[in-house]
This record gives structure tokens, sequence and C-alpha cells, in this order.
């Protein structure tokens, strides 16, 4: 049978309760070890080493995560036994960046930051520029690296308020690059001409 038809919770060993607070109900999943184990570090080290809050049940050891929605935790287990997401979410996917990170699953951690330059409008791209730097999330930083510094963008970034976020630095480094765009932008005007 497909492995995608194992997320049902059939012959399940392990359970996890996702509480997202403390005024919405527990989402439990039933999960398996074996396959946790072998796609992720973070529960390979969870799985053999354990946690000191982990309860031990008739179906097997039961976990309680709650710094994580249910949405997010959702795609990281559709993630880890499809290798793939089905369908994408923007109200989850720059959690799910921060999840894949956490759990050390640089693939997801890279499908996210993809994912994320689809969204990626004007008026959040520096808070996902410092999202990236956090998170490592390295072609995502390039990404808004450029959109920030983009013949279009930057005249309007640059009257934000937002723009005092980044270091001097980065100021720096995005106006020379704004300033590198504009001249080529300028020379192929002129070789159009």
């Amino acid at each position: 049978t497909d492995v995608g038809t194992l997320m049902n919770g059939i012959e399940s060993d392990i359970t996890f309760d996702i509480k997202e607070s403390e005024t919405k109900p527990i989402h439990s999943f039933k999960l398996h070890r074996c396959i946790l184990w072998c796609r992720s570090e973070y529960f390979r080290g969870l799985i053999s080493h354990g946690w000191s809050d982990r309860v031990d049940g008739p179906d097997g050891p039961r976990y309680v995560i709650e710094d994580i929605s249910i949405a997010a935790f959702q795609a990281l287990i559709e993630y880890i036994y499809l290798d793939d997401l089905v369908q994408w979410k923007q109200s989850w996917i720059g959690e799910l960046l921060v999840v894949a990170h956490r759990f050390h699953l640089p693939r997801l951690t890279e499908m996210c930051e993809h994912k994320i330059t689809q969204f990626l409008e004007l008026d959040g791209v520096i808070d996902i520029f410092q999202a990236a730097n956090l998170y490592d999330a390295h072609q995502l930083r390039a990404f808004c690296f450029y959109k920030m510094s983009d013949v279009d963008w930057f005249p309007k970034i640059s009257a934000l308020d937002v723009m005092k976020d980044l270091s001097e630095a980065e100021r720096v480094d995005v106006e020379k690059r704004y300033l590198e765009a504009v001249g080529i932008h300028i020379d192929k005007q002129i070789l159009l001409k």
C-alpha cells in the first residue's frame, strides 16, 4: 500500500498531541516511529532518547507539543510521509519554514523558501528577509535582497518605516545593489534606442 495511507494512524505506535492554545482542543496525530526516525534527525533523537514529558500508554509513547499550529504540524507530517506537500497555504507557510528549520529538514526548508517567494509582497519583504536570516533560509534571503533592491521596489521600500529594521550594512548593501540595477536598467534603455 501507499505510505500516505499510514497517515491515517493505521498500525501507529507513537502519538503527538498538538496543543495550539489553552482555548483550542488538543489534536492527536497517531504516527509511526520507524518513518519519523528515518526521515528526521529531530525525531530520531526524540525517539532514541525521549522527552522528559513523555507519557507511555497502551498505544505507545505520547508527546505533547505546544508551540506549533495543527496546520503546520499536519504539513510537516505530510512532508515526512510523502516527501512532498499536496497543498500549500499562505496562512501557515511562514510557520512551516520555522518548523522545518527546527526539525532539521533542509529540503523542506528549501521548498518553503521557494513557495514564500511566490507569495512575497512589497510590504512584507523586510520581515521575510529578517526571518530568512534567523532560520538559515539562504535562497529566500537572496531573493528578498534582490526584490528590495529592485528598480521598481526600492523607491517604495525606502519610504517605509520598516527600512530602519535593517542593519546599517544591510541598508547600504541594498542601496548599492539598487544603484547598480538602475545603472543596468538605464544602459538597457540606451541600447534599445
